[in-house]
């Protein structure tokens, strides 16, 4: 049991009985990237890499600071409008912001010697936890670490419990491919709807799951948006 959470539902969040088999043979990020996994240890968090990628094409302030007033942050998207001229894009705030395309896309650290302890559950399991109260579910955790250690442990000072199925943008949310899933549902999921793109690490056909996934996925989204704004500026050109 020990193995087989392990191997399936550790990295990819569901049980064998939902996972395909494509998504678990030799997995294209280790075969690639190695088979070494990273943290983020950085103090200044793991938005600074965000930030970092995003001064590239932003403006920027003589201290590096993106001031760039195209970036807007905090806004919640309500709905989008697609029509054969444009976008209309309305956000939370009561806002519009209107484009020629539209691109959508879905957005802890490691200290020596703090004696952190990280617990992953999944599927079911994650459901339950999350419902009930942080401080049984910290009860249940000292439970199964004095079987493994003793009862002469110290208590646990905290515990922090991601809500990741009540979270209103994730709804518990993980690339998976299950069984019966082909390549053309794939396809189907990335497919633009109009003037209106998507990207994220759930249209990176090799990596999805990962962090580098979206990076890359975003590339390849990118320059198909760019492809069809030219040739759509050619064809209105030509006529």
């Amino acid at each position: 049991m020990a193995l087989d959470y392990y191997m399936c539902d550790y990295s990819y969040a569901e049980p064998p009985k939902v996972t395909g088999l494509k998504n678990m043979v030799r997995l294209p990020t280790y075969a690639d990237f190695g088979h070494d996994d990273y943290l983020i240890a950085d103090e200044r968090g793991y938005e600074t890499l965000v930030y970092h990628l995003a001064s590239q094409f932003l403006k920027t302030d003589h201290k590096g600071t993106i001031v760039d007033p195209r970036l807007m942050l905090n806004k919640v998207v309500r709905q989008i409008e697609n029509s054969s001229n444009d976008v209309v894009v309305t956000t939370e705030d009561g806002k519009t912001y209107k484009a020629d395309y539209v691109m959508v896309s879905h957005f802890e650290k490691e200290y020596l010697g703090q004696n952190i302890l990280l617990v992953t559950i999944t599927d079911d399991e994650s459901r339950r936890i999350e419902k009930q109260a942080d401080s049984k579910t910290k009860t249940e955790v000292m439970e199964v670490l004095k079987k493994m250690f003793g009862n002469d442990i110290p208590e646990a000072t905290d515990i922090l419990v991601p809500r990741w199925w009540s979270n209103r943008f994730y709804k518990g949310s993980f690339s998976n491919w299950p069984v019966h899933f082909t390549k053309y549902e794939f396809d189907q999921i990335k497919a633009p709807v109009g003037r209106v793109y998507f990207t994220g690490e759930h249209t990176s056909e090799q990596h999805n799951g990962y962090v580098h996934g979206a990076y890359l996925a975003g590339i390849d989204s990118a320059n198909d948006m760019i492809d069809c704004f030219k040739k759509d500026s050619f064809n209105q050109a030509k006529g």
